[in-house]
């Protein structure tokens, strides 16, 4: 039968050895030979995950602070910077973890652990992952000696060395290398720092999308394993260049012949092994990197003129750019920087240039010949001659029901040179222009009002309005402009 004593026994014996455990926990804690991190949570199981993170995390940092190096390169110009960080890596391949429950408040439920490994521990699970590194740098000697590609060993070679606690040290090709990761790292990025693009040809995109447009190049350099992933955040755009060749697919409306674009270049190494999966996740290595795309060969800039009454009006035709001024010159004088130039036949006295985004070299010079020749009073029958050409324009867009419809029809229209399309404002005489009106919610085609003569005909209705007003409210106009 138990006593009062007996239990007042064990109660001090408890008392003792959590006091003995309490002491260790210090001790360790204090020794160099160890590295170890404590934590407190409710359950023992709990504290000692907690702890088991702080350690990893604690040897990591400690163990494997690295220089990271940024390479940016503008408009040929390569610059570089350094900076150290720390690269946790839950990953690491510990064997020998101990742990110590250092104290136990029941009454607030709380338990404090101690997670623990020694030097000699750690030294022997870096030996593990050690021989590992040492058969990739063996596979690529190999490789070498044939000649083959070694850069996906070097990356899987150097995923590796994150998983273990301490340095890794071995030779290579009759030289002792003290830090793998280290030289493995200065490899990839020497590689991807000398990658280089060539760019063979710019497309437009089909269907009359003026905005989109199929880059097509190639890295002349590209290593034959690995993948080459370009990103171009501004455009959100991005490609994948398999065996150094592939297609950057990008929206944009070039202001200029050549437009600059900013983005970064990384690779890839086929199938990455599942043990050091998270360590890629991690270390991505990225180039930032600007690019010029030359669209010289895919924009048009040029004007048509046209003679009315007294005055000739010029009208851009621009293909593949977007226009932010405008600039119509003769000689040193600057005529107007309207859109559409109209100015007297008596003041031209010279060839009429045309500028577009003060740019020279997006620019056009034509000589008005014989322009007084033209200027014949408008014949009786020129209003029976303009009504039949309204009747052939009409034609263009008696079918046209959807506004995806229209888009195709004013892109071929414009490409022939045939027509200007845009808002009221920006014609001299919107009377001449044809108006389609578009429902924004369904993008139906409602109207499709004729040039103004005696009022406007709705082509699909036969109903004739004095013009575009409150009755078309709400729905979208384009105006478009026979040339």
């Amino acid at each position: 039968m138990r006593t009062i004593k007996h239990y007042i026994f064990a109660l001090i014996s408890l008392m003792g050895i959590g006091q003995v455990e309490a002491r260790s926990c210090d001790k360790i804690a204090g020794n160099p030979a160890y590295f170890s991190a404590m934590a407190t949570s409710e359950t023992e199981e709990a504290a000692r995950l907690l702890a088991q993170d702080y350690l990893i995390n604690q040897i990591s940092t400690t163990v494997q602070t690295v220089s990271e190096l940024t390479t940016t390169e503008i408009s040929g110009e390569v610059t570089q910077d350094y900076t150290s960080t720390g690269t946790n890596v839950s990953s690491l391949r510990l064997k020998g973890l101990r742990h110590l429950v250092c104290s136990q408040n029941r009454r607030n439920n709380e338990v404090t652990v101690l997670v623990y490994i020694s030097m000699e521990d750690m030294e022997t699970s870096a030996q593990a992952v050690e021989t590992q590194v040492r058969e990739y740098f063996e596979m690529m000697a190999m490789k070498e000696m044939m000649g083959a590609s070694t850069l996906a060993d070097v990356y899987f070679a150097y995923l590796h060395t994150f998983l273990s606690p301490l340095p890794i040290s071995l030779e290579h090709n009759g030289r002792t290398i003290n830090d793998a990761k280290t030289y493995l790292e200065l490899m990839l990025r020497e590689h991807l720092n000398n990658v280089s693009f060539d760019f063979a040809s710019i497309t437009p995109g089909n269907g009359g999308m003026e905005e989109q447009y199929s880059v097509t190049a190639n890295i002349p350099n590209a290593d034959p394993i690995l993948n080459y992933h370009l990103h171009i955040p501004s455009l959100n755009a991005r490609a994948v260049f398999r065996g150094g060749n592939g297609v950057l697919h990008v929206f944009m409306r070039p202001s200029a012949p050549v437009e600059t674009i900013n983005g970064y270049l990384s690779f890839s190494a086929g199938r990455i092994p599942a043990e050091v999966q998270e360590v890629a996740n991690l270390r991505v290595f990225s180039r930032s990197m600007s690019i010029d795309l030359d669209f010289s060969e895919v924009i048009s800039v040029d004007f048509t003129t046209d003679v009315q009454a007294d005055h000739v009006v010029a009208m851009p035709q621009l293909a593949h750019l977007s226009p932010r001024s405008f600039s119509w010159e003769m000689g040193n004088q600057r005529l107007s920087s309207d859109q559409i130039l109209r100015v007297p036949l008596e003041d031209i006295t010279g060839p009429i240039r045309l500028v577009i985004n003060d740019n020279r070299a997006l620019s056009v010079s034509k000589t008005i010949e014989g322009v007084r020749v033209k200027t014949i009073a408008t014949a009786p029958s020129a209003p029976e001659k303009s009504m039949k050409v309204s009747e052939t324009h009409a034609a263009h867009f008696e079918a046209l029901s959807h506004f995806s419809e229209v888009q195709n029809v004013l892109a071929q229209l414009r490409r022939g040179g045939l027509a200007v399309w845009g808002k009221e404002s920006d014609f001299v005489n919107p009377k001449t222009c044809w108006v389609l009106l578009v429902d924004p919610q369904t993008e139906q085609v409602q109207h499709v009002l004729s040039p103004h003569h005696r009022g406007r005909t709705d082509i699909k209705s036969g109903k004739t309005f004095n013009e575009v007003g409150e009755q078309f409210k709400g729905l979208i106009a384009i105006w478009v402009d026979f040339i």
